[in-house]
């Protein structure tokens, strides 16, 4: 089979992005209602060039009309030939001088700083308005320039590459064209509160797109893309706080995906500056509006005395200050979370799609987990006893270190999920939410952790006599019929043997929690000091190398004394009391049932904590901090919005107007 010719495949490409290019700025103009004008405008532009000449007949629409008010035909045959010659001297520079003159006024008005403004705030208009036109727009543009480069230059090969490509441009070219009726009373316009308006600015979105494809062909697709979102999520956030909690909402995958795929700096510094941004921008909030506060609650007072305590241990021990500080900070990064959260959310649209944003998360990291225990994916083998479970080779765990992080992630959020299905009233967002309660709940099964599947009935249990009974006898079913699951058996069964507890007192929890008691015997009021044991910074740092305390309480007694575990559990009770406080004084069935379900998941989490080092996991304890801002939140959410109560949270007054 014979080869095209090089000419002829070069030719076609050049036809292919030439056409692209028209497609692309006929669409654009089209859209944007500039289409006529810009005709008009290079035709009386051909008009003054050409004038004079014989080809100047054909734009003699566009002539500048006589003095005298006559008509152009009548003013031209009435003057003789050599009068209607143009100028002496040099016409077709004179005709590019007014034209450049022309242009030159134009962009000098439109690139003054009020009229960019006014032009990126209509932008921005169009961005809330008409979303989806205008995302479509940003990716035709994107699409249009990256593939044709990557056509051009034999970079797009094969037919499954050339149809996918096809198939992006008509779908972007269809969301950008589509009328904004179809939209309406559609799944995005319960996602998007606003009503869907006509985009006004799509040639701005194109333009964008098209710079987007331009650099991504030049410098790679996932670093362009990837820092045009990162900026593109900052404006957004510093104009609405809200928009940051989307990230804190999604932190456990995002911290997954950073940590991952770029350099340990990242992974590093993300997290701070993610809660500097939002901090930033609820000062920005409060500079604009004076009418609105900075909330604090007694939980932010109860932090300030633990946090000055672990520093006072830090001061009176002979530790590292490198290593203590590392200590004090896991405790003080993530619950700087909270008060971002509380300060930040205001609303109850914003709490709708926050849910939303948990329930595709939590969805995501579940079946991962149920993947690797399905596949049976190799684990750790500290992770499974041999001597009892030999028929047990693998364990879930998903994005996180270990079963045990997955299922105390898992434990805050499956109580949450729970009553929101069985509260909402609309079919979509109850199927969302059953599937991520049974997807979560399978794959905290699938983690094989005895400590979580307890505090997950403790956390049911609470639920059960504060919000619905029928979940009290749910649980009762469950409770008898996990014997009869082989896997449940099996890991209950090891804790009535004998042999399994001489080994936990020889080399296990026992034996660790025995270390963390002599600890703090032989220094009852200020510990060993901050990240000395039983924790990822001691292991770091050399102290107890290999010794975890799975036990974060007696890990804080013997880091800080009896001092620090005090202050920790007044922590912990205070935010259960602010908790109970504001779930009490809730009015709207759907808030209170909300305040309940979070509530039992803190519980959960505080419960499991008695068994693993929960607390030093960063994802946990952001979600943790993350739903407590929530929980205390709520009374102010009611004061700005009110929710029917017989339509479940997901309902807004305007679907039953």
């Amino acid at each position: 089979m014979s080869r095209p010719h090089p000419t002829s495949s070069l030719v076609l490409r050049l036809g292919l992005v030439f056409g692209g290019a028209c497609a692309t700025a006929l669409a654009a103009w089209w859209r944007a209602g500039a289409s006529s004008r810009f005709v008009h405008s290079a035709a009386r532009g051909t008009a003054v060039v050409l004038e004079g000449s014989f080809l100047g007949r054909v734009v003699i629409p566009y002539h500048r009309p006589p003095a005298d008010g006559a008509s152009l035909k009548s003013a031209s045959s009435s003057q003789p030939r050599a009068a209607r010659q143009p100028p002496a001297g040099s016409p077709l520079r004179c005709a590019w001088s007014r034209w450049v003159q022309s242009c030159a006024s134009f962009l000098a008005e439109r690139l003054r700083p009020s009229s960019v403004a006014a032009l990126w705030r209509a932008a921005a208009q169009d961005a809330k308005q008409a979303p989806l036109a205008s995302l479509s727009a940003a990716v035709f543009g994107f699409i249009t320039l990256f593939f044709a480069l990557n056509f051009f230059s034999g970079e797009l090969r094969g037919l499954s590459m050339s149809i996918s490509a096809l198939a992006l441009f008509l779908l972007s070219l269809a969301g950008m064209l589509l009328p904004a009726e179809v939209w309406r009373g559609s799944l995005w316009q319960r996602l998007f509160p606003r009503p869907f308006l006509e985009s006004r600015h799509s040639i701005l979105y194109v333009a964008l797109g098209g710079w987007l494809g331009l650099s991504s062909f030049f410098w790679g697709p996932i670093p362009v893309l990837g820092l045009t979102a990162v900026v593109a999520f900052a404006f957004w956030t510093l104009a609405e706080p809200e928009a940051g909690l989307y990230a804190v909402a999604a932190y456990a995958l995002l911290d997954f995906a950073i940590r991952g795929s770029l350099p340990p700096l990242f992974g590093k510094i993300w997290s701070f500056a993610l809660l500097g941004l939002i901090l930033l921008a609820i000062l920005l909030r409060l500079a604009r509006d004076p009418q609105r506060r900075f909330y604090f609650t007694w939980v932010s007072l109860a932090l300030l005395l633990l946090l000055l305590w672990t520093a006072l241990s830090l001061a009176f021990n002979p530790v590292s200050f490198s290593v203590g500080f590392e200590g004090l900070r896991a405790i003080l990064q993530t619950s700087l979370f909270f008060l971002a959260t509380l300060n930040a959310i205001r609303n109850q649209e914003s709490l709708r799609r926050l849910l939303a944003v948990v329930a595709i998360v939590l969805i995501a990291i579940s079946l991962f987990g149920i993947y690797q225990y399905v596949t049976q994916v190799p684990v750790k083998a500290g992770w499974v006893d041999r001597d009892f479970e030999q028929d047990i080779s693998s364990r879930a765990f998903s994005i996180f270190s270990s079963p045990n992080a997955l299922s105390g992630y898992l434990v805050l959020f499956i109580p949450l999920f729970l009553v929101l299905f069985l509260d909402e009233r609309k079919w979509p967002a109850k199927l969302l939410f059953f599937l991520t309660f049974a997807l979560a709940l399978l794959a905290i099964f699938f983690t094989l952790t005895r400590g979580a599947w307890l505090a997950l009935g403790i956390a049911l249990l609470f639920l059960g006599i504060f919000h619905d009974r029928r979940v009290l006898a749910a649980l009762l079913i469950v409770a008898l019929l996990l014997p009869l699951v082989p896997q449940f058996a099996t890991r209950f069964s090891t804790l009535v043997s004998g042999e399994y507890w001489s080994k936990s007192a020889s080399a296990g929890r026992i034996y660790r929690w025995d270390i963390a008691l002599e600890i703090a015997a032989s220094n009852p009021l200020w510990g060993s000091g901050p990240g000395t044991f039983g924790g990822a910074v001691a292991y770091r740092a050399g102290y107890w190398p290999g010794v975890y305390a799975d036990n974060y309480y007696l890990k804080t007694l013997a880091e800080t004394g009896y001092g620090g575990l005090g202050l920790f559990l007044l922590l912990l009770l205070s935010i259960l009391w602010e908790g109970f406080r504001r779930a009490r004084v809730l009015v709207e069935r759907s808030q209170k049932n909300l305040a309940w379900a979070i509530q039992a998941g803190l519980i959960g989490f505080i419960v499991h904590m008695f068994t693993e080092n929960l607390w030093e996991e960063p994802s946990l304890a952001v979600s943790f901090w993350f739903l407590a801002g929530l929980l205390l939140a709520l009374p102010l959410l009611a004061k700005g919005g009110q929710v029917d109560s017989s339509r479940g949270l997901f309902s807004r007054e305007s679907d039953h107007a």
